[in-house]
């Protein structure tokens, strides 16, 4: 048995093999063809009996204190390869191996996005100081405007939040939070027939926020806050569960990882399995690698480049992208000159698997999303 990082399995391109392992000569990657999927952390030796068993080839590596392995092969070989594993090993791989539809479950809505474009979700930030449009929705009558103006645009949810996390922010007060979202998320539920997802990392907001009529609940600490776990154990409610390196406060000044994408995804299917745990099914956790909380350019760049690893992973997958630094750093341009930065990534992303869009200009990215999709179901 290997020691290390848990388990992690995800399909990836030829081309992430050097990002992975760039001992891997080419003659080894040229011999990599059909499906690849990566395999590290607590993998016991029968794996790699049962794959090489099967036809399939497998390459294994260290980086750092992780070992794993690149197995690949033809379809008919995994699906070989999935019926030679021990019973304890199958759930792990079908995952990956044998990908059922992606649905998304949100109280009594269930979105199949197997039959439809990813679901847009808008941003409403209730704060002064956000990076994009802080304080131009802080007054309450100018939040639930801006909510309905959403809704009319098309967004399938709304994502309300109170407290900007932007690099270098500091944190606001439980009561000031309070103040900020829970008579806001009332009003906008009694207004609108979409689901309101509450932006915030607090189990109290989290709690009042669902019952003030919120059904989703977006957690940028990723359930590590001490109460959000055993609230969605209580309440079962759906979570996206976002990976960041590091805090709002101190996320950008000296962000590392040995491998970004890998780094990420671990973080992603070990909190995953813990909202399992905790009652979840895999339609109702939303996993969010953060782009922007904790990234270099190159990370975030990296980690757009290779979405189709985290879509693999088996859970309904988010991005958070609009307006954000790298692509201002990539464009050369201000916050307010973004917006065709942020629907190329809207459209690269629904291209690559991702289920949800988090957005500002909802209806052109809805517009934008609508034509990738298109495009992608031809493929």
């Amino acid at each position: 048995m290997q020691r290390g990082k848990p388990l992690l399995i995800k399909e990836i391109g030829i081309s992430s093999l050097k990002d992975i392992s760039p001992n891997i000569p080419e003659s080894v990657v040229n011999q990599f063809v059909f499906k690849t999927i990566q395999v590290e952390g607590n993998y016991p030796e029968v794996v790699v009996t049962a794959a090489e068993s099967t036809g399939c080839r497998v390459y294994s590596y260290k980086r750092g204190d992780t070992c794993g392995l690149i197995i690949s092969g033809s379809k008919d070989m995994f699906e070989e390869f999935e019926n030679r594993l021990p019973s304890g090993l199958k759930e792990e791989f079908r995952r990956v191996l044998t990908p059922e539809g992606r649905k998304i479950k949100i109280g009594n809505r269930i979105y199949d996005l197997s039959k439809r474009p990813p679901l847009v979700m808008g941003i409403l930030n209730v704060t002064p100081d956000s990076f994009s449009d802080g304080g131009r929705y802080f007054q309450f009558h100018q939040a639930l405007k801006r909510a309905l103006a959403l809704a009319e645009e098309g967004a399938d949810i709304i994502d309300v939040g109170g407290e900007s996390t932007r690099p270098g922010s500091e944190p606001v007060s439980l009561e000031e939070e309070r103040r900020r979202v829970i008579p806001l998320i009332k009003e906008i539920s009694r207004e609108v027939d979409i689901p309101i997802s509450v932006d915030t990392y607090k189990p109290e907001i989290a709690r009042e926020a669902l019952e003030a009529g919120a059904s989703l609940i977006n957690d940028i600490y990723g359930l590590r806050q001490p109460g959000m776990l055993n609230l969605i154990e209580e309440v079962k409610v759906p979570v996206v569960i976002m990976h960041m390196q590091g805090t709002p406060r101190d996320m950008q000044k000296n962000p590392f990882y040995e491998e970004v994408v890998s780094e990420v995804a671990t973080f992603l299917v070990k909190q995953a399995k813990k909202a399992e745990a905790a009652g979840l099914s895999q339609e109702e956790i939303i996993i969010d690698p953060g782009i922007g909380f904790g990234k270099t350019l190159q990370h975030n760049l990296s980690l757009l480049s290779r979405l189709e690893e985290l879509t693999s992973l088996g859970y309904p997958l988010l991005i958070g992208h609009s307006r954000k630094s790298f692509i201002g750093l990539v464009l050369d341009e201000p916050v307010e000159e973004r917006l065709e930065g942020s629907l190329s990534v809207s459209s690269l992303a629904t291209i690559k698997g991702a289920s949800i869009l988090r957005v500002h200009d909802v209806k052109a990215n809805i517009k934008a999303i609508r034509m990738a999709w298109s495009i992608g179901k031809e493929g």
